[in-house]
């Protein structure tokens, strides 16, 4: 376990934004940083006075119905199974944090075998009970 927490604080320290550059200026204190990344997103995510009649409009025009097949609905309402899982865990790639837990894959990859069951059954009851998803903050 400390093999992956040596591995974890060293893959977290290069996921640290040490700079931003915007409009020709440098920001280098943490501050400024997130400012600048909250000013950035904000005005990214933010609507420019879009009514209500254009978003229903634009709506009614997709045709959902060729989105998925009969079959594709059907596969996606089922839960996937231990071998989905397993395949999907053993198959990404290494130096991933596939999570708000900060866990590497390779932690994932090593323990699969004695957290699978577990893990599964946890995902299932999220999957099963929709009203699990909401207590869960991300900060």
């Amino acid at each position: 376990m400390i093999i992956f927490l040596r591995f974890e604080n060293k893959h977290q320290s290069r996921n640290v934004i040490n700079n931003v550059k915007i409009e020709g200026l440098t920001y280098v204190k943490t501050n400024d940083i997130l400012n600048q990344l909250c000013n950035f997103y904000e005005n990214l995510y933010s609507s420019n006075n879009v009514l209500i009649y254009d978003i229903e409009t634009y709506l009614e025009q997709i045709d959902v119905s060729s989105v998925l097949s009969e079959k594709d609905k059907k596969d996606f309402e089922i839960f996937p199974t231990l071998k989905e899982c397993s395949e999907a865990v053993l198959g990404m790639k290494n130096n991933k944090t596939p999570g708000i837990d900060s866990l590497p894959v390779e932690f994932y990859k090593m323990f699969w075998k004695n957290i699978r069951y577990f893990l599964i059954k946890a995902l299932s009851q999220i999957y099963t009970d929709e009203s699990q998803l909401y207590p869960i903050s991300i900060s």
